[in-house]
């Protein structure tokens, strides 16, 4: 009978075992360590589990583009010169600066988010890229919920949903991608679509 007892109970240990390394290795879980390096405020594991750097700069390149777009709507078909050109070899010039600027930005939120109210009541402010402010940004993440999750071999996509300033909802997509034995959003797919 005891027997029967330690083999039940070493079986559940090496399930139970095995179903927690299968846990770590899902997007659900990565996404669990990003909640809760924002609530611990630790930055080396939201690094970990969010590419900062990538998504920083493809985000500029993503408001470039709407910026560009925009001009170029708004500027008569006889102009003489084409300034989308200048406009991306400025931005290409500033970008690691502003990059790093903006890096240094979400450092200082996450490590500081609960404990200094001046972090979260200020506008961060690039002059290319235009004001940021973070009260509402901070106000639409509150509101975001997972909408959709979709994994497809090393590549998943996350939407969440929220609330905009026009009270419509929209839906920001992010990828990540797998490394090793976790998951990592890697990029915004749908900045440009929403800015626009």
């Amino acid at each position: 009978m005891i027997k029967k007892i330690l083999i039940g109970l070493g079986i559940i240990a090496i399930v139970g075992y095995v179903g927690f390394n299968y846990w770590k290795t899902t997007p659900e879980y990565s996404l669990l360590q990003i909640q809760a390096a924002i609530e611990t405020k630790d930055v080396y594991l939201f690094k970990k589990y969010v590419d900062v750097e990538n998504i920083l700069e493809h985000g500029i390149d993503d408001i470039l583009e709407a910026a560009i777009k925009e001009s170029k709507d708004s500027l008569e078909e006889e102009s003489l010169f084409d300034t989308s050109l200048f406009a991306k070899g400025m931005v290409e010039l500033i970008k690691p600066a502003a990059i790093s600027y903006l890096r240094k930005e979400i450092d200082k939120y996450i490590e500081e988010e609960n404990n200094n109210k001046k972090v979260i009541d200020k506008t961060i402010d690039v002059p290319i890229l235009g004001g940021f402010d973070s009260t509402k940004f901070k106000s639409s993440l509150g509101s975001a919920r997972m909408s959709y999750l979709t994994k497809e071999n090393k590549v998943a996509l996350l939407g969440l949903e929220f609330v905009g300033e026009d009270g419509d909802n929209s839906v920001i997509e992010f990828r990540l991608r797998k490394y090793e034995d976790f998951w990592r959003i890697t990029e915004m797919t749908n900045l440009e679509e929403i800015l626009g």
